[in-house]
């Protein structure tokens, strides 16, 4: 969605330009007072690193500050002229040529990353309160998106920008550009209120705080599938749905089939449109439930009606989950209730193809953009599937594990096809890879090709070891990257955004590894040691198949010992 630029939007942002360099010339001096305060509590190494950074403050300050206030002016422009955020429109390099970090980019990632944490965990309330004003100023009420332009990720890059005109080597610049996240953090929080309050004064009205959201950080409430203890199990599911006693006088006087009543709901799920509120579906859901109890014969039928629609609703209310993947993966719920009619050994376990299905099914969609051509493909396919197995009057794990093979073998082929289109690549970085090792075991610098942080002069192998974020994680991360296999998909954080990107392939030497960006085209190409690098800082992890039942069955249990833990 664009940003609208209003009058009213340009003169905040205009008010804001002119108060920067006051603002950055607060946020460096917290800086270099905080260098200062740390020296005593130092080891030698690290104490003449700092030194080494006092030494050079006056004369590098104000190329410092003024760097720091000319990419944030460059930024905001910029995000005002195309209407996205910079991250968003990063310049897609020409087809044909290999998409390369080097250790730079490597080096912005990774401080970046931290950068932009430390502002979101201590301005959460400012930042949350300057969207909702900002919003009004675009005139999206209902804050449908950030429209903020002085957000995290931009004063985040300005900071890397700004801390390069340091007269030093890449791995002082990392260490000054770690001293300066928690002053800079620290000041815009105090900045970002000042700006709410005067708008605030300007007779600004904010919009719905109720419909904000915000960014996926430590620092936000989200749904989490972590559980403390045993692993949560469907019997749990089953212990606190007790089976009902039968009441007979409360039977309907003439018994409706419960297969024409699982016809009824399909029916009926049919007909909601894709967009269709949660609640409106919800309440659908439990009519239909009452309707199936109320006509339910044996006790146990009742359990696995109840059962079966408490967890659909908790996978179907999940904010993870997006309303068009929710709509047809809610057309599953009557033929797995038939299912689960004739064979229970759907409700004992997770993994029974039925569920394997849904969160491959669920998966494979989320791997592609909202109304992308490629997610509405999927999406389609999936409902197909889903469509013929209702279809079948004695649904089994057999008919299940069918339409799991096919959505297996459409995605192998996608994958193929992907590794064809990026052959001239593949066949590019292969010889890159051969030049490379054979210059490494003659201990030659390389000079180009994918980055090897060790051999490469923007951040010294001396001083990797004082850098942050070294803390002895190299070993899991390779034994990490032995895991990986073509074909997987990971989260990455590139250009100061977090991006998936698809393993294409993995060289001869096992040095090598090219990635496809999102679902572009675009590759990019990344060393061992550089992926090593980037996974120990928790900037690139894997994209797994997450399980929805396990996720409904943790929420369930969570609220059901919510619930006793009430006080009485």
């Amino acid at each position: 969605m664009k940003t609208v630029t209003t009058h009213a939007r340009q003169q905040f942002v205009d008010d804001e330009l002119l108060r920067l360099p006051m603002v950055a010339d607060q946020i460096f001096d917290a800086t270099w007072r905080a260098v200062h305060e740390s020296v005593p509590t130092l080891g030698p190494r690290e104490r003449g690193i700092a030194g080494d950074l006092l030494q050079v403050r006056a004369g590098a300050r104000a190329r410092i500050v003024e760097r720091f206030v000319g990419s944030i002016r460059d930024q905001v422009q910029a995000e005002l002229v195309r209407g996205t955020p910079m991250a968003v429109v990063s310049p897609t390099p020409p087809r044909g040529e290999l998409s390369l970090l080097d250790e730079d980019e490597i080096a912005t990632d990774v401080e970046t990353s931290h950068a932009i944490e430390a502002i979101r965990s201590v301005t959460e309330h400012e930042l949350r309160e300057l969207a909702t004003y900002t919003s009004a100023l675009a005139g999206d009420p209902d804050v449908s998106r950030d429209h903020n332009p002085f957000r995290a990720e931009t004063y985040a890059r300005a900071l890397w920008d700004a801390v390069q005109m340091l007269p030093l080597g890449k791995a002082y610049q990392a260490r000054l550009m770690r001293h300066a996240s928690v002053p800079l953090a620290q000041v815009l929080r105090k900045t970002y209120a000042g700006a709410c309050a005067r708008l605030e004064a300007q007779g600004v009205v904010a919009a719905l705080h109720r419909t904000l959201i915000l960014p996926p950080g430590a620092r936000t409430l989200r749904p989490t599938d972590s559980w403390v203890g045993v692993e949560p199990t469907l019997n749990q599911i089953r212990a606190i749905i007790p089976t009902p006693a039968t009441d007979y006088a409360a039977l309907p006087t003439q018994q409706v089939p419960l297969d024409r009543l699982i016809d009824d709901s399909d029916q009926a799920l049919r007909a909601l449109p894709d967009d269709a509120p949660p609640t409106v579906r919800a309440q659908l859901l439990e009519s239909q439930r009452a309707r199936l109890v109320r006509h339910a014969q044996t006790p146990i039928d009742r359990q696995h009606i109840e059962m079966l629609t408490r967890l659909f609703e908790a996978m179907l209310s999940d904010p993870r989950v997006s309303r068009d993947i929710r709509a047809v993966l809610a057309r599953m719920q009557p033929s797995t209730l038939r299912l689960a009619l004739r064979d229970d050994s759907a409700l004992d376990d997770y993994t029974h193809p039925v569920w394997r299905f849904m969160d491959l099914a669920a998966h494979l969609a989320a791997l592609h953009a909202e109304g992308s051509p490629e997610r509405e493909r999927v999406l389609r396919m999936s409902e197909q599937l889903i469509d013929s197995m209702a279809r079948e009057p004695v649904p089994d794990a057999q008919l299940y594990r069918g339409g799991l093979d096919r959505l297996i073998d459409d995605d192998c082929m996608g994958f193929e096809a992907r590794v064809l289109r990026a052959e001239a690549d593949i066949e590019a970085m292969q010889i890159l890879e051969d030049r490379l090792i054979a210059e490494t075991q003659g201990n030659i610098p390389t000079g180009m090709g994918p980055l090897d942080e060790g051999q490469l002069d923007t951040v010294p192998a001396d001083l990797l070891a004082s850098l942050p974020g070294n803390d002895g994680e190299r070993p899991a991360s390779e034994d990490w990257m032995r895991e990986r296999r073509p074909g997987e998909w990971v989260r990455l954080f590139y250009r100061g955004d977090w991006q998936r990107a698809q393993l294409l392939w993995i060289g001869h030497h096992g040095d090598a590894f090219l990635f496809g960006r999102e679902q572009s085209d675009e590759t990019l190409a990344l060393r061992r040691r550089a992926l090593a690098r980037l996974h120990s800082e928790g900037l690139v992890r894997p994209l797994r198949i997450r399980s929805m039942l396990r996720s409904a069955a943790v929420q369930i249990l969570r609220a059901n010992k919510r619930m006793n833990q009430r006080p009485a």
